[in-house]
């Protein structure tokens, strides 16, 4: 039994299946790119916020004693 095979078709199914999996790759790499950033604009968000916390002084110590209570908006 003989076998014909037709090289463009193999080729046109190889590279839409590299295709296909290349932009999937793609996508997967992006969306990992943005939940990266995402986390390091919270992160560095949380880390600003902390910054007035860790003032020593009496009147920052006041401070913090009133915003824990809720007297400061």
């Amino acid at each position: 039994m003989k076998r014909s095979w037709s090289l463009q078709a193999l080729r046109d199914a190889a590279s839409f299946t590299t295709g296909a999996k290349i932009i999937s790759l793609l996508d997967l790499v992006l969306r990992l790119i943005g939940a990266l950033v995402i986390f390091r604009y919270h992160f560095a968000t949380a880390r600003d916020c902390w910054q007035i916390f860790l003032v020593q002084s009496e009147a920052a110590k006041q401070e913090q004693v009133k915003r824990v209570l809720g007297s400061v908006g």
